[in-house]
């Protein structure tokens, strides 16, 4: 009876530990995702685009430049041939980590880490994240 009590034990944590692995993935998939459109709204200049992506306090700091009609232009002017490296990705605190390596007029590099979460607090598969951080990488420590 222990044999059947331990391997049902061990099962049950198994599901639950692979059903966590799997939403973790799915997120950090999403997170992803998000700053990839991200940084093409960039390239593009699209403003309208990246106030949907954009959440909490990034957004609200960044809504006057948003809506000023000649930011677009200065970011295409900026993003226009922008390449970038997903370095890492990960969840932290309730938030998705993203580590990104900027690479603008295939030259100067810089390396930006990404917090992502939904509005609603904690993420989750069905609630689109918002970039909620953006900072330079070197600042981290």
């Amino acid at each position: 009876m222990k044999i059947i009590y331990t391997f049902s034990l061990l099962y049950i944590l198994f599901i639950n530990t692979s059903s966590w692995a799997t939403e973790n993935t799915v997120l950090t998939q999403q997170a992803k995702t998000t700053v990839t459109n991200y940084l093409n709204a960039l390239s593009l200049g699209d403003t309208l685009a990246i106030k949907g992506l954009l959440g909490g306090d990034l957004l609200r700091k960044r809504e006057n430049l948003l809506d000023n009609p000649s930011y677009s232009d200065m970011l295409r002017n900026i993003y226009s041939d922008v390449e970038y490296e997903i370095l890492d990705t990960y969840v932290k605190g309730g938030n998705i980590v993203v580590d990104v390596n900027i690479i603008l007029n295939f030259q100067e590099s810089m390396k930006t880490r990404f917090m992502l979460n939904s509005l609603s607090g904690q993420p989750n598969e069905a609630t689109p994240l918002k970039i909620i951080v953006e900072t330079d990488l070197l600042d981290q420590k």
